[in-house]
């Protein structure tokens, strides 16, 4: 066993070349470039070792491939770029241990230069990762195909992604291993703490790691994806700090092999929702973890905390030292109050080794990065909010009382004479903030239309028009609400046992309510509500049925808008909702003015401003629905598909004519949207009307900047499925669609900022097709539908990050989109002109 000396790479290789089993090669102080090593097969370990026991010897990168029985002690791996600072292939009896490895420091945006810190893959096995600082790359840590691997005690930071990442992994422990504090991620990234991907991994133990993230908080916890399959898998005594849902998620696996117990899950409080849970396939074995819920208690074995209510069961004050802090957290803040529950329940006896100095050296004290510390970027990352669900019983407010007000005349069912001082209908069809047109069948949860709340509804002064059919009048339900627990700015209409509610809040607490009695089942009812200046109005069938004195707006009220349910029973500001309307919700329209019933019924025919003769309403005006889902796996961003430079603009003075047959509209979004940030993006969970075969979507866009990436428009989210995502990226135009297995995307050069573009897009009978501006751009044989596509539709952003079925969004566009339709049909390129007119 002899130690031979070198200084360069080429001395390096020549000692390897004779180097015995048991030899230790001492490399001197200095870079050695980037070095191969390949086909070296010894029957005992040669170590490479820097000399001075200081990482003073320093690669650009490393390779190891076909090779047997190396260990890599005490090195230095600094990579400009690449694929990998090291990478290994093929090997086996490979330790790389007490290194340090990264990429470039003086990055102060996404890390993303280096792909990977260490890289692992094609068959290797029995390979030991421990104690290493892996740093600013894109990737810490990943394994593929490999097996009887070991991967302790290393510190992974200032990352883009993933800080550790498997795909098709077996007989692995994972153990006492520190995620980044500081994450920075590129464009797309949907970074977890551990992901396992593409093909299942068996025999796997995940012990004992640690994540506290600090400068920004959207990383998931542990992940498995891919195929599915996963089985034998043992997660316990981890620590994840976090504000996205997904503390721990295994997409699908044997669930009797599976075991999750005594891991403590916290949610950070930064995001738009207050869960961090534990999702496993039926069968696991889930007990005595910590979780972050939206109220406390004991589910099974397992304790769910929370921090919305201080007063209530199992808060984060009552188990931990300082759990609700929101500027970064440390072991310290996790010290358990004593005789509490969290020395009994999640990750305790890991959290007692940290704090007591018990735990394997991850080095990170001698290893930090000697550059200033990157900016934090201001990218808005994707987030993932829980389903919205109807709240416990013992948060739902009491039932606003019933006034004796002035009894109001019973309406007529049938629509009222016109007055006698007919008007002509004069209102701003640029008035319209939000129409829903068209008929929806309401009856159950999945068919509640709920949009998150945007700037657009901030208005002084306002009408709401709709038509209800109620199939039973008995019970309590919800038709229409902006609304939620407490005082507010509130507003809901419902029914109640044959009568109906319009209640209105004002920011003081006091209400008014107005009640129509006598309402029948089966009978289509007129409803308009207006507010502003001062006074509340309602209208049934034409007729005023109450109005009152009542200082409100929504000016302040920044509540989820409910259509189908009463949303008065959910935390501020969040989604959720109850009492179902049981019947059909027709023609729904929001203006942002005080309007008549004669003004708003033009508005509802299509008619423009000064019209006076109903007959010759365009009877080709929209219908609408609402509602999508987020997640998706980043996009690869593959330049070969069909590129075509920006048609030349084709408008024309001459009158268009309308086609034989009108198709029909299952959703719109009239009106000029403006978008600079996440408030303007409007997002709408999936509904019924938007499972379709076939399908034509139109929109206007206007961009203010081209450079950087901009969704459109996007029915995606993580993962496989028939999705489709629109978007800007850098001057091109990309609209893609996925069928599950393969994607078809069209790209289009040149697009040019502060210019209108009409993009339509369809899809059915085994093709798809976009058209810019009257053109086609692209057209190919491609089979994707909507029928099995249950993800939030986002106008304004990208949801193709969040998890399948969930709200979140990133990549906000910035600029003006306009009058958004879908229709239920493909629409032919003949016949584009005519829609967009």
């Amino acid at each position: 066993m002899a130690n031979i000396t070198v200084s360069n790479s080429a001395e390096l290789k020549s000692a390897l070349s004779s180097a015995k089993a048991g030899d230790t090669i001492l490399l001197e102080s200095g870079n050695y470039g980037d070095v191969d090593l390949e086909n070296l097969n010894f029957s005992d370990y040669v170590t490479i070792t820097s000399a001075d026991g200081a990482n003073g010897a320093v690669f650009d990168s490393l390779t190891v491939v076909d090779s047997s029985y190396l260990r890599i002690d005490g090195v230095h791996v600094d990579s400009d770029s690449g694929r990998a600072g090291i990478w290994v292939s093929g090997s086996d009896h490979l330790e790389i241990v007490n290194s340090e490895i990264n990429g470039p420091l003086d990055d102060a945006g996404a890390m993303d230069e280096l792909r990977f810190g260490i890289e692992v893959r094609d068959g290797s096995h029995d390979i030991v990762i421990e104690n290493n600082y892996v740093h600013h790359a894109m990737n810490g840590i990943a394994n593929f195909g490999t097996s009887d691997f070991e991967i302790i005690g290393n510190n992974v930071n200032y990352i883009g992604s993933d800080a550790f990442k498997f795909a098709g992994v077996e007989n692995g422990l994972i153990k006492n291993n520190i995620g980044p504090t500081h994450f920075y991620p590129y464009d797309d990234a949907h970074a977890d703490f551990m992901q396992f991907q593409g093909e299942p991994s068996h025999n796997i133990e995940i012990i004992g790691n640690v994540l506290l993230l600090e400068n920004r908080t959207d990383m998931q916890g542990i992940y498995f994806g891919g195929v599915g399959g996963h089985s034998d898998i043992v997660i316990e005594q981890n620590i994840i700090y976090t504000h996205m849902n997904n503390g721990i998620y295994i997409v699908d696996g044997v669930g009797s092999t599976i075991t999750i117990s005594h891991n403590t899950l916290i949610n950070s409080m930064t995001g738009r929702q207050e869960v961090t849970r534990i999702t496993a396939p039926s069968g696991s074995t889930i007990e005595y973890n910590i979780m972050s819920m939206k109220s406390g208690e004991l589910d099974g074995k397992n304790l769910e905390m929370q921090f919305t209510d201080e007063s209530g069961a199992y808060h984060y004050d009552d188990l931990f030292a300082n759990a609700d802090t929101t500027d970064g957290i440390t072991l310290e803040d996790l010290v358990p109050v004593e005789g509490s529950m969290a020395e009994s329940y999640g990750a305790y006896e890991r959290l007692m080794e940290l704090l007591n100095g018990e735990t394997t050296d991850t080095g990170s004290e001698t290893k930090e990065p000697t550059t200033t510390e990157p900016e934090e970027e201001t990218t808005t990352d994707p987030e993932e909010e829980e389903t919205a669900s109807a709240p416990d019983e013992a948060e739902t407010p009491s039932e606003p009382e019933e006034e004796e007000e002035t009894p109001v005349t019973e309406p007529e069912e049938e629509t009222p004479t016109e007055t006698e001082e007919e008007e002509e209908a004069s209102v701003d069809p640029e008035g319209v903030v939000f129409s829903l047109n068209g008929t929806y069948d309401i009856a159950s949860t999945s068919d509640v239309i709920e949009l998150e709340h945007s700037e657009e509804f901030e208005l002084s002064e306002g009408t709401i028009a709709l038509t209800f059919n109620a199939d039973t009048v008995s019970g309590k339900q919800g038709i229409i609400s902006k609304d939620a627990y407490g005082d507010g700015d509130h507003f809901s209409a419902y029914i109640r046992n044959g009568n109906l509610f319009v209640r209105f809040q004002n920011s003081d607490g006091t209400e008014e309510q107005i009640r129509v009695r006598g309402i029948q089942a089966n009978t289509d009812y007129d409803l308009q509500i207006s507010f502003g200046d001062g006074a509340v109005s309602v209208m049934l069938n034409g007729e005023v049925v109450g109005e009152a004195a009542f200082d409100m707006d929504f000016a302040s009220n920044s509540e989820f808008l409910q259509i189908g349910a009463n949303g008065w029973g959910s935390d501020s500001g969040e989604g959720g909702y109850e009492q179902v309307f049981n019947g059909t919700i027709s023609d729904l329209m929001f203006v942002d003015s005080v309007v008549s019933y004669e003004e708003m019924q033009a508005l509802l025919a299509g008619e423009t401003a000064e019209t006076s003769e109903p007959e010759e309403v365009d009877e080709t005006e929209t219908d609408t629905g609402s509602e999508t889902d987020t997640g998706t796996e980043t996009p690869s961003e593959t330049e070969e598909e069909t590129a075509t430079d920006t048609p030349e603009e084709t408008g024309t003075d001459e009158e268009v004519s309308q086609p034989e047959t009108a198709e029909e509209m299952v959703f719109s979004l009239l009106g000029d949207h403006e978008f600079s940030g996440s408030a303007d993006v409007v997002e709408l969970a999936h509904f019924k009307d938007l499972e379709l075969s076939e399908a034509t979507i139109m929109l206007t866009f206007n961009a203010d900047t081209v450079s950087g990436k901009h969704g459109i428009i996007s029915k995606d989210a993580y993962g496989d499925g028939d999705h489709f995502t629109a978007y800007i990226r850098n001057g091109n135009l990309f609209v893609r669609f996925q069928d599950g297995e393969t994607s078809e995307e069209f790209k289009v050069r040149h697009i040019e900022a502060n210019k209108d573009y009409d993009l339509q897009i369809t899809f059915g009978d085994g093709k798809v097709t976009a058209m810019l501006d009257g053109e086609v751009i692209g057209e190919s044989a491609f089979d994707m539908t909507w029928e099995d596509n249950d993800e939030y539709l986002q106008i304004g952003a990208n949801g193709w990050a969040s998890d399948s079925g969930e709200a979140g969004y990133d990549q906000v566009f910035d600029g003006t989109i306009s009058d958004v339709a879908i229709f239920d049909e493909v629409i032919t390129t003949a016949d584009h002109d005519y829609y967009f007119s």
